[in-house]
């Protein structure tokens, strides 16, 4: 019995009239080019994928310095002074006690922008170091009108209202931090002061307490000194 001559399969069937190649290569990969296709987002995953490693970490390191280039650029075309230049010195004021200096600073930066959030906080720092709760309330309050979920806007400026003995409107915000971070200890020992403030001694060790359970550790020295 004569055994049937071998035939060259192209990887789907065993059938076929002329000579061609194999669909899929021996390495497993496919030997087909597509032709006439538009770009589609789901292609670029597939580019990816199908990459070697090499190329990839080359991929990603050209990435990484041409979008560090591009920001360069835009930080040279726009100058050093626009973009950080009195940020930097309100700072420096601050860290060596100048308040008054650092907010002069930050002044200029709401000027050129009304929207400067990280101004607006940094100048409510100041105000509050400078005890000018009040003008520290009205930027926190700005802030928040821009940002109302911002927990830390909203935690500094209940803590400056226990300063003005605004307790209840302390609370509020104290209970709106609380919501949006649950597990925000500073909010409770704060929430805590206010609670004292309006002689409720017993909701400000129960919040002084939750804030120990976080590992406060100024909230020890309170509730002794609170006798809860």
């Amino acid at each position: 019995m004569s055994q049937a001559p071998e035939q060259f399969d192209p990887g789907i069937g065993t059938h076929f009239k002329q000579r061609t190649k194999r669909i899929i290569n021996k390495d497993g990969s496919f030997n087909v080019d597509k032709r006439g296709a538009r770009f589609r987002p789901y292609d670029a995953y597939l580019f990816f994928i199908n990459m070697t490693w090499g190329r990839f970490l080359l991929v990603l390191t050209g990435g990484y310095l041409l979008m560090n280039v591009l920001f360069a650029f835009i930080y040279l075309l726009l100058g050093e002074d626009a973009l950080s230049h009195i940020s930097e010195n309100g700072m420096h004021s601050s860290n060596r006690g100048n308040y008054e200096e650092a907010v002069s600073y930050y002044d200029k930066a709401i000027e050129a922008d009304t929207e400067h959030l990280d101004a607006y906080l940094k100048r409510a720092f100041a105000l509050s170091a400078m005890g000018s709760y009040e003008r520290a309330v009205a930027d926190y309050s700005r802030i928040i009108d821009l940002n109302p979920n911002m927990v830390l806007a909203n935690v500094s400026r209940g803590s400056v209202l226990n300063k003005l003995k605004r307790f209840e409107e302390a609370l509020v915000d104290f209970d709106k931090v609380i919501a949006l971070d649950p597990e925000n200890s500073e909010a409770y020992n704060n929430r805590g002061w206010a609670k004292k403030g309006l002689n409720d001694k017993e909701g400000a060790c129960a919040d002084w307490k939750r804030s120990k359970k976080m590992s406060n550790d100024e909230t020890r020295i309170i509730l002794k000194n609170n006798q809860c």
